[in-house]
């Protein structure tokens, strides 16, 4: 993969692209997820598993917005 560059994909189902089966999964503006595969670290996010039961935010929503900016 090439480090520094954006790379988009799809996930087809039925011949259908995400941004027709889901597009709520998208950032605004994008027609298709992307994600870019850096040289060099600046910054880390780091998820675990979500429990809907616990009483704190959720913590990968926090990190959605994030990336969405």
């Amino acid at each position: 993969m090439p480090c520094d560059t954006r790379i988009e994909y799809d996930l087809l189902l039925e011949g259908q692209g995400i941004a027709d089966w889901a597009p709520h999964l998208l950032y605004a503006g994008a027609a298709r997820p992307d994600l870019v595969v850096r040289s060099k670290l600046d910054q880390l996010l780091h998820g675990s598993c979500r429990k809907p039961h616990y009483p704190a935010a959720d913590g990968l929503l926090c990190a959605d917005r994030l990336l969405a900016e």
